[in-house]
């Protein structure tokens, strides 16, 4: 490796393995600049303008989902981690902020059959097969009715990556360059169907990890990554070791958080009878394993509807011995919701 320094203009040029670097000031920043515009990021944002979870428990202790943020959420099967990303996307697409999906394993009216069967079951019930294949007779209305809603609420504020081929990690970075001032977030769903050539899986994903870590950095968008935790005994707590690739995961997110299912003897404090042996309710636990914006390592439990595609918040509950969490580290104007 040689340098060469000029004094006066203070041109560096580097010549390492054919790269070059004529001008070190594009790659460097003094101190009190950074100082500067960290100030000034820090007074320009605005809590309303930032995305959320819409997952009560996690947004009481998660706060928010804060610019250059990549947040993977790694899940075990059933526990509905595709309805997570779409309720994270088009519950913060109904409060006016501009959401990409890329949803790479369903076909996309997958994604607008099951928010139009979430909001007409906001105000009845109908079953997954009746809306379906058209069993209900007055269907039709229902979904009309549903459809306003969505249209009224969502507008345009939902961008569905329209899957013509499963795409590349190129094709992604490019894709998310090009809409990073149209967009506050993007959320892929999921890592293990992103195109690829490489033979070593492991230095696949360290550059998918890589390469989006750098985007949110850049951007100043957060990025939400979708993937499958490994299978594992229901019993067991999934861990770090529990992820593919973990080692390479962990050290680029931001936010780790796993979502696994919880045995049915670990669900009998926290429900009634009638929840408890009823297959409309799945129990989920979630693990916050990293976070460098603030949350101390934490639990949580929550009960999911798989009919109205939702969590029901009143069950939902901090693990206290197991976190390092407590309940008075919810936000202050939340707080209100633990005196039940």
């Amino acid at each position: 490796m040689n340098f060469y320094l000029e004094n006066d203009d203070w041109k560096l040029l580097l010549i390492n393995k054919n790269k070059m670097i004529t001008n070190a000031l594009d790659h460097l920043i003094s101190y009190d600049d950074l100082l500067v515009n960290a100030i000034e990021t820090r007074r320009w944002l605005n809590v309303e303008d930032t995305c959320k979870y819409w997952i009560e428990i996690l947004d009481q202790y998660l706060w928010w989902i804060l610019p250059s943020e990549l947040v993977v959420i790694w899940a075990d099967t059933w526990v509905w981690k595709s309805e997570i990303a779409y309720s994270i996307a088009i519950e913060n697409a109904r409060r006016w902020k501009k959401v990409l999906l890329m949803s790479l394993e369903w076909d996309i009216n997958e994604i607008a059959y099951r928010h139009l069967q979430k909001e007409i079951n906001k105000k009845s019930f109908v079953k997954t097969i009746s809306y379906r294949f058209n069993l209900d007779e007055n269907i039709y209305t229902k979904e009309d009715e549903a459809y306003e809603e969505i249209e009224k609420n969502v507008k345009e504020n939902l961008l569905i990556y329209n899957k013509q081929e499963i795409p590349s990690l190129e094709f992604i970075s490019n894709l998310i360059d090009v809409m990073k001032d149209h967009v506050d977030m993007i959320i892929i769903d999921h890592l293990h169907y992103i195109h690829n050539s490489w033979d070593n899986e492991t230095m696949l994903i360290w550059e998918i990890m890589r390469k989006l870590k750098h985007l949110t950095d850049n951007i100043k968008k957060p990025i939400i990554l979708m993937s499958h935790l490994k299978y594992r005994a229901l019993d067991k707590d999934p861990t770090e070791n529990d992820l593919y690739w973990s080692s390479n995961i962990k050290k680029e997110a931001t936010t780790l958080i796993l979502l696994s299912r919880m045995a049915k003897h670990n669900r009998e404090w926290m429900m009634d009878d009638e929840i408890l042996n009823n297959k409309r309710y799945c129990g989920t636990k979630i693990l916050i394993k990293k976070s460098r914006i603030w949350l101390p390592l934490s639990n949580f439990a929550l009960i999911y509807d798989r009919y109205k595609k939702d969590y029901l918040h009143k069950y939902s509950q901090l693990l206290e011995q197991e976190s390092w969490a407590k309940l008075e580290d919810a936000l202050d104007f939340n707080k209100a919701l633990w005196a039940k």
